[in-house]
């Protein structure tokens, strides 16, 4: 070989050296970027900023969409927004990148439960049992599942076991305790929305539920606490200002339970029950007209009433 072809050789393994030493460089940038990205977002799910979260791991899946968790944990971002279809777009995106990712499943089952597709839910959250079966959150899903299918027994079955393995799921003490209530133990709901109302705070569906559960044991001062804090939670709650006049009517408040109903009414016009409570409000203070036109309203909205 002669000196000059050595050289042209030479030449041009260095030139291919350089340029996979810069692409390597570069892919390394683009991943510390995708990685950082990854992380800001799981930081803001945990300061329940979810916009933020989705715009983060938006990020990281524009620099890289060959990585199926940033989907899982985007997806979790967009059920936490009630955004459920984009979640199992995400949701179906991880799997066909890992057929054995048992959070892209759980996902899965929690956007097909936001849908009410709730035989997938339950298919979704038992693949991820298969794949994974200490996976607590996926219990908690098919519990829930269950529970708005009408099966009470599975649902509880299914609750508890996701609270034996993490006995900080909110969720699933909410779940149970629907179930216990429907099934009618009582005391047993209590305790649960007890321990539900413990780990989030912030969910007014607990008190109100728990309200009503007081209010038909007639403890009437809990029931107001829990209707009262309710409200204070959410103001835009109609069926806790209902439930706060039906309370009010139970003391004789009559003027009361007027004003609570007709909150609840203006939030929600086609509460039958609100109708109902003001109807007998009206009439207890002799607003004949008043009541038999509420009657007629509630009866309307919901037959049942014609038999009361």
């Amino acid at each position: 070989m002669n000196i000059q072809l050595r050289r042209r050789m030479d030449l041009v393994i260095g030139v291919t050296l350089a340029g996979l030493i810069i692409a390597g460089v570069a892919f390394g940038q683009r991943s510390r970027e995708r990685d950082r990205h990854s992380i800001e977002g799981e930081e803001l799910v945990a300061a329940t900023k979810f916009d933020d979260a989705i715009a983060a791991f938006t990020h990281a899946i524009e620099l890289d969409a060959a990585v199926a968790t940033n989907y899982v944990s985007r997806a979790a971002a967009l059920c936490r927004k009630g955004y459920f279809e984009k979640a199992l777009a995400d949701c179906d995106k991880a799997i066909a990148l890992d057929a054995n990712l048992a959070t892209a499943f759980l996902n899965r089952s929690c956007a097909e439960l936001g849908l009410a597709n709730l035989e997938r839910a339950i298919a979704d959250a038992t693949r991820a049992l298969e794949i994974n079966p200490e996976l607590a959150e996926a219990f908690a899903n098919r519990g829930a599942a269950f529970l708005k299918r009408g099966d009470i027994e599975p649902a509880i079955a299914n609750c508890s076991q996701a609270l034996a393995l993490n006995p900080e799921l909110g969720n699933a003490w909410f779940s149970r305790a629907v179930a216990q209530s429907r099934k009618g133990a009582a005391q047993l709901a209590l305790a649960d929305y007890d321990e539900a109302a413990r780990l989030e705070p912030t969910c007014a569906d607990i008190p109100i539920n728990r309200g009503i559960i007081y209010l038909g044991l007639g403890n009437l001062e809990k029931a107001a606490r829990d209707f009262d804090a309710a409200i204070a939670l959410n103001p835009q709650a109609a069926e806790a200002h209902a439930y706060r006049g039906a309370l009010a009517l139970s003391k004789d408040a009559p003027q009361q339970a007027i004003a609570d109903c007709t909150n609840a009414l203006a939030l929600n016009s086609k509460l039958a029950s609100a109708y109902w409570t003001r109807a007998i409000a009206h009439g207890r203070l002799g607003n004949t007209q008043a009541a038999q036109n509420d009657q007629a309203k509630a009866m309307s909205l919901e037959p049942a009433f014609a038999n009361k």
